[in-house]
């Protein structure tokens, strides 16, 4: 029910800054009931939303309509919010499907960016295998919805898990 709440009001509606402290508010009503000190942190929320605009580079996209962006401006925009509502986790699931390559590698830089500025654990499930290995500390793998591996990166590689041209394209 969240998920279903925060995906219809918080893409649909609005400009891109009216949405990003969508998902706190929603998570706060549906989760624990209506938070009546919540009015009062509107303000504070608005401008956590601008920072993490500022901080992606997309604030120029604040006053426009989620359904006009690009792919890549959506997932920027979908970031932000998530930043907003998160202090030291953030769970990705396939963050750079659709993207074009040159945006790939943007978004992987982006949350390069957001785990040493923000401290925070990223967990995200992806097929990219080569993206994630780029980026990753650790790996769990999973085939056919059982783990068969999980460990460091260079384990990973040193298990010869990656077939020999990855190996060599990310050492």
């Amino acid at each position: 029910m969240y998920m279903a709440i925060g995906l219809c009001l918080g893409v649909a509606f609005g400009t891109v800054l009216d949405n990003l402290p969508l998902g706190i508010a929603i998570g706060v009503a549906v989760g624990a009931g209506i938070d009546s000190s919540r009015s009062s942190k509107r303000k504070k929320d608005k401008e956590d939303a601008q920072e993490k605009l500022e901080f992606l580079g997309i604030s120029d996209l604040k006053n426009r309509c989620y359904r006009d962006l690009s792919g890549g401006q959506q997932q920027r925009v979908l970031l932000a919010r998530a930043l907003c509502s998160a202090s030291r986790l953030l769970i990705l699931d396939e963050p750079v499907t659709g993207l074009d390559p040159e945006m790939t590698k943007e978004m992987y830089l982006i949350l390069r960016r957001c785990i040493e500025t923000y401290h925070m654990t990223v967990i995200m499930v992806s097929h990219d295998i080569r993206g994630v290995l780029k980026e990753a500390s650790h790996i769990l793998y999973l085939d056919k919805g059982r783990a068969s591996f999980v460990g460091t990166k260079t384990d990973y590689i040193q298990e010869n898990r990656v077939p020999l041209t990855e190996r060599g394209f990310i050492l």
